[in-house]
């Protein structure tokens, strides 16, 4: 009788569990979006907490005198080197806001100064070999002159496209030329319609693209 009775039991309490077990079955099942919400966010307080520390960590000990860069830095372009560029007679050597630079394959700068309407170029070793603009630094609507270029885009060493923004064109400058040539725009060209476009870029099919501002 003994015997029946524990066995019972052990049949009674398998019973339960496997009832048990059904019951957090049924929970999860009905309620899987929220048991996998809560997952990812533990996974996600697992992974970036740690990063946060590490990131943190880093920053407290690059301040000051420990940063990574060079916090001195170096001067390549400045009045100085315009005097020894530009014609003694010129009224301005000063340098204006610069909008863009860019490198070309050559290692050469492109300096783009809207401020004084004038593009520079610049050898690796910062050695200024041309410009394209005005010496006395005024704005001008012919293929010798800018007026306040935004950006450039460098296809080559010998093609240079200008975004003239305020005489709503797109020039190449081909320094070995050195003068402009209009590839689209003018205020001369209703057909050809810019207005003030402020930066110029090339895909790999050679196809341009044009942020206009003023359209």
């Amino acid at each position: 009788m003994d015997k029946k009775s524990s066995e019972k039991e052990l049949l009674d309490n398998d019973d339960e569990s496997k009832s048990f077990i059904k019951q957090i079955y049924s929970v999860i099942r009905e309620n899987w979006l929220a048991f996998l919400f809560a997952l990812i966010i533990s996974l996600i307080t697992i992974i970036a907490v740690p990063i946060v520390y590490s990131i943190e960590t880093k920053v407290s000990t690059n301040n000051g005198s420990n940063l990574a860069w060079n916090v001195t830095g170096i001067t390549i372009f400045n009045t100085t080197l315009l005097a020894s560029l530009l014609p003694p007679e010129s009224q301005n050597l000063s340098l204006g806001l610069i909008s863009a630079i860019g490198f070309d394959d050559n290692s050469n700068l492109y300096i783009v100064d809207k401020t004084y309407h004038r593009v520079y170029r610049l050898n690796k070793d910062y050695n200024v070999l041309k410009f394209i603009g005005s010496a006395n630094g005024l704005a001008g609507s012919d293929l010798n002159s800018l007026n306040s270029p935004h950006d450039i885009y460098i296809a080559s060493p010998n093609k240079i496209y200008i975004a003239d923004t305020n005489n709503s064109r797109i020039v190449c400058w081909d320094p070995s030329i050195g003068n402009l040539s209009l590839v689209y725009g003018s205020t001369n060209s209703p057909t050809n319609p810019l207005n003030s476009p402020m930066s110029v870029t090339m895909d790999s099919n050679s196809i341009m693209y044009v942020a206009d501002y003023g359209n």
